[in-house]
């Protein structure tokens, strides 16, 4: 899964459980975590001081954690985006549509009953 699209899941979830519109500079650094950057690196290529990337690294994994109900930190967050973002996309995939199976029974009952109607009619 592309890094920019977990990064677009992963700012969704922050920005709508704070309420507030995410800083380009948190959006890099978290951009960072997702590449599997140290702070330092990602200190650097911001630049921010370290204690800023590693504050702001650990303040989204905390929000994560809490709106996703399992524990993201920087080693585990890129598996667990893709594991909800996967569940959530699959959720409202066409293929989980309800089969013919699962609709009323009574609608066969009315399809056999035109069916036989029709076949009336031609005999």
């Amino acid at each position: 899964m592309k890094t920019e699209e977990l990064l677009e899941f992963a700012e969704s979830i922050v920005t709508r459980q704070t309420g507030k519109a995410k800083t380009e500079l948190q959006i890099n650094i978290f951009h960072g975590v997702l590449q599997g950057k140290t702070y330092e690196q990602i200190a650097q290529d911001c630049p921010c001081n370290l204690s800023t990337a590693k504050n702001v690294g650990s303040e989204w994994c905390e929000i994560l954690s809490k709106a996703l109900g399992e524990i993201v930190g920087k080693r585990n967050v890129v598996r667990v985006l893709e594991k909800k973002l996967l569940t959530q996309n699959s959720s409202i995939s066409p293929t989980n549509t309800p089969s013919k199976s699962n609709k009323n029974p009574r609608d066969n009952d009315l399809i056999k009953t035109q069916f036989r109607s029709d076949m009336g009619k031609s005999e």
